[in-house]
């Protein structure tokens, strides 16, 4: 039987990278994105991409955030503003457990 991988401790202060923001509708392109420490189940971020998608990702469909490492993780969308597409995400997903579909509840 194989063990049942442990969840990686996130790294103390933000996180902070460059990968991409992904759509049903509009694709992909690339983000650049900070997600701020916290210790609840979920954490807040804010990701600048193109326009175009960034708008798209606020309409019906879901919306993944492509980390640097290469994994998708779904996230949460909230206000665009001058700071950029604001977001919440799991915590447990960042730290790899395997949860619900979106990683909410």
């Amino acid at each position: 039987m194989i063990p049942a991988a442990t969840p990686a401790p996130l790294p103390r202060g933000e996180l902070r990278g460059d990968g991409w923001l992904r759509t049903r509708t509009m694709g992909s392109s690339t983000a650049s994105y900070t997600i701020e420490p916290g210790g609840g189940a979920v954490m807040a971020g804010v990701l600048r991409a193109e326009t175009f998608t960034m708008l798209a990702a606020r309409g019906p469909s879901p919306a993944f955030l492509v980390l640097e490492s290469g994994r998708p993780v779904p996230i949460r969308i909230g206000e665009l503003d001058r700071d950029g597409l604001h977001f919440d995400v799991a915590r447990a997903l960042l730290e790899g457990a395997n949860g619900r579909a979106d990683g909410f509840g």
